[in-house]
C-alpha cells in the first residue's frame, strides 16, 4: 500500500475497450496495478459470469474499486451493478457520458446498490482532475468505514465486513470469495439452524446453476481452515436440516 494510504490495486471492466485501454495506460502512470475485464453487449449469457470473473478478482485481490468504463451503450451495466450486490461493498467508479449515466440513474435505485458505494464521472474529462477524483473517492471511503466499523465476533474469530477479512486469534484466515461470503451468513446467523437450500439461495442466489451439495463441499473447506486448524468447534452439522454456528 502506498504510504498514501491509496489502494491502487483496480478492475477495468469496459464496454469501450479503446476508452478502457487508455484509462489502463493513465491509471498505470500514476502508480496503479490495473486488471481488465472487456464486456460487450453481445456476450450474452456469458456476461454473468464476466461479471463474476471480474468481482471475484476484485474481492480476492483486495482491489481499491472497480472502474466501469462505458461507451455509448450501458444498459448492460444495469445489470452489472445488481450482481455485484452480491459482493460486499465493492467501490464503484462508473465512467460514461451525460446521457448514458441520466439514463442510468433514471433506471436504478439505491437498493440496486446494496452496500456498495459509487460515484459518477462524465466523460470527457482532464485525466489529472479524473486521477485526483479517484483518489478522493477513495479516502471517503475509508473515512466512513473508520468512523462505521462493522465487525462479527465469535469467540476468537472476528469477521471485518469492511475489509472483508477474518482473524481467528492474531491469525488471518484466507478466505476466497464464497468461503467469506458462506462463514458471514452462518455468523449473522449464529445460534439458529440453516437448511441447506436456505444457503444455498442466500449464498449462490437463486441464478447459481448448480447442485446444493456446494454448500456441504464449503463448509468441509471452512472447518478445514477454523475448526480443524485451531482444535475447535465452531460449524456445526444439524441432521437432517444443514449447519448451524454456535
Amino acid at each position: 500500500m502506498p504510504a498514501n494510504n491509496i489502494n491502487k490495486n483496480i478492475v477495468i471492466v469496459g464496454n469501450d475497450i479503446k476508452f478502457a485501454r487508455m484509462l489502463e495506460i493513465e491509471f498505470e502512470n500514476g502508480g496503479y496495478k490495473c486488471k481488465s475485464f472487456y464486456i460487450s453487449d453481445k456476450n450474452g449469457e456469458n456476461k454473468k459470469y464476466l461479471y463474476a470473473d471480474a468481482l471475484n478478482y476484485c474481492f480476492e485481490n483486495n482491489c481499491g474499486f472497480v472502474v466501469l468504463a462505458i461507451g455509448e451503450t450501458g444498459e448492460s451495466y444495469i445489470e452489472f451493478i445488481k450482481f455485484s450486490k452480491r459482493f460486499p461493498a465493492i467501490n464503484i467508479i462508473f465512467v460514461s457520458f451525460d446521457k448514458i449515466i441520466n439514463d442510468f440513474k433514471n433506471k436504478i435505485t439505491g437498493k440496486d446498490f446494496g452496500n456498495n458505494n459509487i460515484i459518477f464521472i462524465r466523460r470527457p474529462f482532464i485525466v489529472e482532475k479524473f486521477l485526483k477524483e479517484t483518489e478522493d473517492f477513495q479516502k471517503k471511503i475509508k473515512r466512513i468505514k473508520k468512523a462505521s466499523p462493522k465487525f462479527i465476533q465469535i469467540e476468537e474469530l472476528k469477521i471485518d465486513e469492511n475489509t472483508k477479512t477474518a482473524i481467528y486469534g492474531e491469525d488471518k484466515i484466507e478466505l476466497t470469495k464464497k468461503e467469506y461470503d458462506l462463514l458471514v451468513f452462518l455468523a449473522k446467523n449464529k445460534g439458529k439452524p440453516l437448511e441447506r437450500k436456505i444457503i444455498f439461495e442466500q449464498v449462490w442466489g437463486f441464478d447459481y446453476y448448480g447442485s446444493t451439495n456446494v454448500v456441504d463441499v464449503f463448509i468441509k473447506y471452512l472447518r478445514d481452515k477454523i475448526d480443524h486448524r485451531y482444535k475447535i468447534k465452531l460449524i456445526h452439522t444439524v441432521r437432517g436440516t444443514g449447519y448451524i454456528i454456535r
